[in-house]
């Protein structure tokens, strides 16, 4: 028997020959790989800070020492203390700390590997007094490299946890808002009167006063109704739910649009004479009819989410102090004397960046395989 090509096969196949999309799939599996390892591969804790390293430009790692022998492991010097009005540090070429992978380094917090297996062995690290700083430290002499890798964790999972709940709950209500436009539900008799209520129209006005708000200051309103004292943690749950609630309109009135079609076709019709409820005809022949689109309009939507929280962790009104976060390690390049001195400090918007980037790409690349149209 000769099996034929699902159009999940031809979507897949098509997207293999979209070069940006396959790029942005492994720009993105990179990122969260090094999320869920950040423990592991991060040299140190995210609160380990060096008072006396502070804005230490990145570690150069030597394989060739200062009398110009070769050594097949690589190391770094030590840096003294940066002279009196001077914005360098000075190496000490006397004595090489060789870089140890899996290091097991006992003055640090233990971590979780993979949130389950206690441990204090790091992929890298060096013998004290030197340190490894890959992309340098900030104003309190925090490794921005450490601190970048944590605070992926607040990046990369609000997205996919806020378009979750905003498209679960957009997609509910859109379809059934879709499904029943045009169709008044009846509440019963009462004294000769059958009162119905409209819940297409109902729910299309409720959404439409909240599109009628810029989001960004809705998202300001909201946020000051959070109180200040909470934890980064109830702090992150809540700026969730916030971004969710904001988003849900605008993906209800997408989702409604394709229910109005689906519903008219031929299966629907048939589902309705068979005298299946309308429930069932909405979740077991309309919605998954509509995930196609919905995955595209997904990946599409998690940048929003991702620029949402680094924008108000920017304003010190999200995640917090010591918690990561690449938002509010965005906070020290506010100062323009810092950011041309200590430009790396501007390394975690470059983060935001590729990220927003591999998400582009790669909802570009699912909107052109998933679109009959758009097939070669």
């Amino acid at each position: 028997m000769i099996k034929g090509r699902t159009e999940w096969h031809i979507a897949k196949r098509q997207l293999r020959k979209n070069k940006l999309a396959v790029f942005g799939f492994w720009l993105l599996a990179v990122l969260y790989f090094l999320m869920i390892f950040a423990d592991f591969i991060a040299p140190y804790d995210q609160a380990f800070s060096d008072g006396e390293k502070n804005f230490h430009p990145p570690v150069a790692i030597h394989f060739i020492d200062a009398e110009g022998h070769f050594h097949l492991t690589p190391f770094v010097y030590n840096t003294i203390e940066r002279p009196k009005f001077s914005r360098h540090y000075l190496p000490d070429p006397s004595h090489r700390y060789p870089i140890h992978f899996f290091y097991k380094n006992t003055t640090l917090v233990e971590h979780s590997l993979l949130f389950l297996f206690p441990t204090s062995v790091h992929l890298l690290g060096v013998d004290e007094p030197a340190r490894i700083f890959i992309f340098g430290t900030d104003d309190s002499g925090r490794d921005v490299f450490t601190r970048i890798l944590y605070g992926s964790r607040v990046a990369l999972t609000i997205g996919i946890i806020g378009v979750l709940v905003s498209y679960a709950l957009g997609v509910l209500i859109g379809a059934l808002s879709g499904y029943y436009a045009g169709k008044p539900i009846p509440l019963g008799w009462w004294k000769g009167w059958k009162p119905s209520i409209d819940v297409d129209n109902w729910i299309q006005r409720s959404g439409e006063m909240l599109l009628m708000f810029p989001s960004l200051y809705l998202l300001l309103g909201l946020r000051a109704l959070i109180p200040e004292h909470l934890s980064s943690a109830k702090v992150y749950f809540l700026i969730v739910i916030l971004l969710s609630f904001i988003r849900w309109p605008a993906i209800a009135r997408v989702v409604r649009a394709m229910v109005l079609s689906i519903r008219e076709r031929e299966f629907v019709l048939a589902a309705e004479a068979i005298g299946c409820s309308n429930f069932r005809i909405i979740w077991r022949h309309i919605v998954p009819n509509t995930f196609s689109q919905i995955i595209v309009f997904v990946t599409l939507s998690i940048p929003s989410f991702i620029l949402g929280e680094a924008f108000l962790s920017y304003l010190d009104l999200g995640i917090r102090e010591p918690q990561a976060s690449w938002g509010n390690m965005l906070t020290q390049a506010q100062d323009v004397v810092a950011l041309t001195h200590y430009p790396w400090i501007l390394l975690p918007g470059f983060f935001i960046f590729i990220t927003v980037l591999g998400f582009n790409l790669l909802g570009d690349g699912l909107r052109d395989a998933l679109d009959p149209k758009m097939r070669s």
